[in-house]
C-alpha cells in the first residue's frame, strides 16, 4: 500500500509538471511568427522576402518533418543538421501526443480526487512539486549550460545537437532563445503549481467546514 501511495504521488507530481510544460511548448512551436522572428534575429538573411520565406520553411520543416532548404545559397544545413532538425520535429510530435495524454490523465485524477475528497493529497503533492521546481529553477539560473546539456542528453539518442561553432542553427536558435523560453516554461509551470496548491488548500479547508 505504501509503495502504491508513493507511486501515485510521483505520477501525479510528474503529470502536474508535464501538462503545462508540454502545453507551453505546443503553443510556442505552432506559432509561425516565432520562426520568422528567429531567422530575422539570426542576421543570416538580408531581405524581408528571404526572412519571411526562411521562417515559413523552418516552420514547415519542424511541423511536417520535411527537409529544411532555404532559398538563400549562403545558408545551407549540413546532413547532420538536417537529421537533428528531424529529431526535433519528432519530439514536437511526441510533445503533442504527450499533452493530449496528460490532459486525459489529469481529468481522471481530478475525478478520483473529487470523488474520494483527496484534497490534502493534491495540496501536499502540489506544494512539494513547487518547492522542487524552485530548486531546479535556481540551478538553471546559475548553471543553465549544465541544465541545457542534461536536457539534450536525455531527449536525444545521438550527439548531433553538439553543433559546430559556425553552424547556421546556432545563429538561428541562439542561447538567448533557449534561456528566454526556459524562464517562460518555468514561470508557467510555477504559476500552475501555485494555482493547484492554493485551490487544493481552499477545497481541503472547505471540506472540513
Amino acid at each position: 500500500m505504501r509503495v502504491l501511495q508513493i507511486g501515485s504521488t510521483l505520477l501525479l507530481s510528474l503529470l502536474l509538471f508535464m501538462l503545462p510544460f508540454t502545453g507551453y511548448i505546443l503553443v510556442i512551436s505552432t506559432q509561425p511568427t516565432v520562426y520568422e522572428r528567429l531567422v530575422r534575429n539570426s542576421g543570416l538573411f538580408s531581405s524581408e522576402k528571404e526572412i519571411q520565406e526562411a521562417g515559413k520553411i523552418l516552420y514547415q520543416g519542424l511541423m511536417q518533418g520535411s527537409q529544411i532548404t532555404f532559398s538563400s545559397q549562403q545558408v545551407k544545413l549540413t546532413e547532420d543538421e538536417q537529421t537533428h532538425m528531424l529529431d526535433v520535429s519528432r519530439l514536437l510530435s511526441w510533445n503533442f501526443y504527450g499533452f493530449l495524454l496528460g490532459l486525459i490523465l489529469f481529468f481522471l485524477f481530478i475525478i478520483l480526487i473529487y470523488l474520494k475528497k483527496l484534497w490534502k493529497w493534491l495540496y501536499h503533492t502540489g506544494l512539494g512539486s513547487l518547492i522542487l521546481l524552485v530548486i531546479v529553477l535556481g540551478f538553471g539560473l546559475f548553471y543553465f549550460d549544465g541544465l541545457f546539456t542534461l536536457f539534450h542528453r536525455i531527449l536525444f539518442r545521438n550527439n548531433l545537437w553538439l553543433l559546430p561553432p559556425d553552424s547556421a542553427l546556432l545563429s538561428i536558435f541562439s542561447t538567448d532563445f533557449f534561456f528566454r523560453h526556459f524562464m517562460g516554461i518555468f514561470s508557467v509551470v510555477c504559476g500552475w503549481f501555485i494555482l493547484v496548491t492554493v485551490s487544493a488548500n481552499h477545497l481541503m479547508k472547505r471540506s472540513k467546514a
